[in-house]
């Protein structure tokens, strides 16, 4: 049988245990010590995060479209000034062929389209850094959402758009033939709204959208035209 001053002595002898284990006061004091060197290590890891941050916060770009606002208007014959006064070309063609045969191909009035810019709008980088290697690409979507938009609010339109080589529209007994969207590319833009950068937009966007707003206009329908264009570039790094 023990006796209390057998196991005080005991006790001593063995120090105090952790799951089992003698534990000493080096042991504690150690464990301590890689505590606080544990959180030391997470709040410097947390702090050259921070910093990375902010650096790259310091490189990032911005760009951003300007807001444009313009008015649309028609004639009788619901022709816009710019279809009125385009003058179109008559294009047909007559064949003999090997049988014997005339084929006649009938002259249609066409206007054609070959650059864009009927209406412009203006990106600037509002951003603290500088962009480079600058893509503007028009989503390849726009033109069958726009369609969408317009069949939507008159149904009679289904003919109006094809798309093909090119886009065509059937406007008033004429043909008119735009050029398919194309990319734009800059070198660079310069931060802080130091510079704006002005790309055209399509042609067959534009005779879309000015459809889609008279179709609303006859119809008493409030509208809002839809359309994406895609910007990649890199900041000063090369991160996108």
């Amino acid at each position: 049988m023990y006796s209390w001053c057998n196991y005080a002595e005991y006790a001593g002898k063995i120090g105090p245990t952790l799951f089992g284990y003698e534990v000493g006061i080096g042991d504690i004091i150690d464990s301590i010590m890689a505590f606080f060197t544990l959180i030391s290590l997470i709040l410097l890891w947390y702090s050259i995060v921070e910093m990375k941050r902010d650096r790259d916060a310091a490189y990032r770009p911005s760009l951003l479209m300007n807001p444009i606002e313009y008015t649309i208007t028609w004639n009788d014959k619901g022709e816009e000034e710019w279809l009125s006064s385009s003058k179109p070309q008559k294009e047909g063609s007559v064949n003999i062929l090997e049988d014997g045969k005339v084929h006649v191909s009938l002259e249609i009035p066409v206007i054609l389209f070959r650059e864009d810019g009927l209406e412009t709008i203006s990106i600037v980088n509002v951003g603290v850094g500088a962009a480079k290697n600058i893509v503007f690409r028009w989503n390849r979507n726009n033109i069958d959402s726009l369609q969408k938009q317009l069949l939507e609010i008159d149904s009679s339109r289904k003919d109006f758009c094809s798309v093909d080589k090119n886009i065509t529209f059937t406007i008033n007994k004429h043909i008119v033939a735009a050029d398919m969207p194309k990319d734009y590319r800059l070198m660079y833009m310069l931060a802080d709204a130091k510079q704006t950068y002005t790309i055209p937009i399509p042609t067959s966007y534009t005779i879309l959208i000015h459809e889609i707003f008279k179709a609303a206009k006859e119809k008493e329908k409030d509208t809002i035209a839809h359309f994406t264009l895609e910007i990649e570039y890199t900041d000063v790094q090369g991160k996108r």
